[in-house]
């Protein structure tokens, strides 16, 4: 979504695609929204991270995802591995 400037481009899913930007293939499928994902960002984890970097880079995960849906929910996950790291739902 972030990479799109044209907005009507954007598919109104409630699942987030990874792509491989040098191959074009989906890498992972993050599913666990159930309506349209309307934002979302992505963070490297560095050592100003403390513990949480030191944890998420002993399991591989060095890159968090946020997203918020029209579910009203918010959702971090772990680019790596696509796993859900921990929501919440109002």
């Amino acid at each position: 979504m972030a990479w799109c400037p044209e907005a009507e481009q954007v598919d109104r899913h409630p699942q987030i695609r990874l792509f491989d930007t040098a191959t074009l293939n989906c890498t992972a499928i993050l599913s666990g929204h159930s309506d349209a994902v309307l934002a979302m960002d992505a963070r490297p984890l560095g050592p100003a991270d403390g513990a949480a970097a030191a944890d998420a880079s002993a399991s591989g995960d060095t890159t968090l995802l946020v997203s918020a849906a029209k579910d009203r929910s918010i959702r971090l996950w772990s680019a790596p591995s696509g796993r859900c790291l921990g929501a919440n739902q109002r």
